[in-house]
Parts: structure tokens; sequence; C-alpha cells
């Protein structure tokens, strides 16, 4: 398995902001959202696994700032899914450890159901035949809990982050709650690995 070297992956990296914030201001968005958080999830990442044994920080950083690499193509076509478009770009480039992160952090409910979501359908079926032949690890894990750690360049509760896809992306109130108890398990797995509690490690308040 390849990753890109930590240069090549800021190079990356800045090609896709500059990707997405042209795309925000021909839409008369703020720019530089994307790269904000992009940028956190790759902190909250590099943060934890620093404080677990057998987590790599540096891989941990290189998959949280990729995660999203497929987004431009999301912002053109709201049809298409990031997720799908990140993977196959990643592994195109040949780093496929960073691409299926692109692919798996937006499913933390493992055998999810494609009409679940509204992208396109066959897209959907593919994302769950591809995910159907990994096994999640410690990254995989690592990538969904601080995506959704990351409002924006704000790193928050679970509970928060969970209100805001609720608002944002309307989605169902029964899939928010799979979501949060989902993630609250994948919390509860790096509290352990950590020895502490990640909130605490990140300086998240909890209300």
């Amino acid at each position: 398995m390849t990753l890109p070297t930590h240069n090549k992956a800021l190079e990356i990296f800045e090609e896709v902001c500059l990707e997405t914030d042209k795309l925000d201001i021909e839409k008369g968005k703020i720019p530089q959202t994307s790269r904000k958080h992009f940028l956190a999830v790759a902190e909250c990442a590099k943060k934890i696994a620093k404080n677990c044994k057998n987590l790599d920080p540096e891989k941990a950083y290189i998959c949280g700032l990729l995660h999203d690499c497929g987004q431009p193509s999301e912002n053109r076509d709201c049809n298409k899914f990031h997720g799908l478009v990140g993977y196959h770009k990643m592994m195109e480039m040949g780093f496929d450890e960073v691409a299926r992160t692109c692919l798996t952090h937006s499913f933390p409910e493992y055998d999810f159901k494609p009409e679940r979501f509204s992208y396109t359908h066959s897209e959907m079926v593919l994302c769950r035949n591809l995910i159907n032949n990994i096994s999640y690890n410690d990254y995989d894990l690592l990538i969904q809990y601080s995506d959704m750690l990351c409002k924006g360049g704000l790193v928050t509760t679970l509970k928060d982050r969970i209100i805001y896809i609720m608002n944002t992306y309307k989605i169902s109130i029964k899939d928010a709650r799979i979501r949060y108890r989902i993630m609250l398990k994948i919390k509860k797995h790096f509290d352990k690995l950590c020895g502490q509690d990640t909130y605490c490690l990140l300086g998240i308040k909890n209300d």
C-alpha cells in the first residue's frame, strides 16, 4: 500500500483548495471554507494518532488532509459523490491508502442502504460494493471520527456536528441517530486507545 510524501500531499491539497475556492467565488460563497475543514481534520487525526501506540501521525495527517480531495467535482455537480471521485483520483495516482479513506470517511454505517443518499443510485451501489471488500482499520475510523468533529475549521462535539449535518443536508432524524450512535462507539474506541477522553485531548468542551 502506498502513501504520497508530505510534500506531494501538500501539492495535491493546494490544487484542490484552489479549485474549491474558485468554485465558491463563482457561486458567491466565502472561499477557503473547504481549506479550513481539510486542515482541521488533518490536525485532529494527527493529534489523536500521536496518542495511539500503533498509529502513524504522518499517515493520519495526510489521509485527513486529502480525505475530501474529490470535493470540487461535487461542487460542480451535486449528483457527483466526492468520496467516490476522491477514491478514483487517488487510485489513479497510486495512493491506495488515501483512496480508501476518501471513500470510507462518509460511511461509518458500514452496511448502508444506497437509497438513503441523495447521490445517483449507481454511484452509491458502487460505493457499497467497494466498501464490502474493505475491512475498516483504525485509519478509516480515525478519519471518520476526525471529519465528524470538524465543522468547517472549528472542532466541535459529535452532537453539535450531527445537528449541523441535519440542518445542512436535510438527513432524517432516524439516520442522524444511527450515525450519532456509531460515532459515539468510534469515540469510545479512540478514547481507549489514547488512554484519555479525546474531547479533552482536542480541547473540545462537552456541554
